[in-house]
């Protein structure tokens, strides 16, 4: 099989795992009670975060050595909780030196420890 056939399979792929991700995440959120005033929503979303599983491919994790506790101690910090996986599926970024993630049933992948946070944070504030 051709690089190009291979990479047309993989990007084809994702596109239709981040479609089945949205179209779950857009379920869920048709289904769930709309607050009805800010401070509800509020509650509501730090509820939906609270312990929200961030699951890490232990590749990655490993990877990063000596900074694996720290971002371990950061996602607890941020009530969230990390489940470290053997293995996420998403080879072909992890083998590039991704530090993978998913979070929310939404695939991440970032270059540092540092990056993977911010993402998560940004995927939290557009929860809120």
């Amino acid at each position: 099989m051709s690089g190009l056939a291979i990479g047309i399979a993989v990007g084809a792929g994702t596109l239709l795992m981040l479609y089945g991700a949205s179209r779950l995440r857009g379920g869920a959120a048709a289904t769930a009670e709309a607050p009805t005033d800010g401070a509800t929503k509020e509650s509501a979303s730090a509820e939906k975060r609270d312990g929200m599983k961030v699951q890490l491919c232990r590749k990655g994790l490993e990877r990063l050595g000596p900074g694996m506790e720290p971002l371990l101690d950061a996602l607890r910090e941020r009530e969230l909780t990390p489940v470290v996986r053997e293995c996420l599926s998403r080879c072909q970024e992890c083998n590039a030196g991704q530090l993978l993630a998913i979070a929310d049933g939404m695939p991440l992948g970032a270059a540092n420890a540092e990056r993977l946070l911010a993402d998560l944070d940004e995927l939290a504030a557009d929860d809120r």
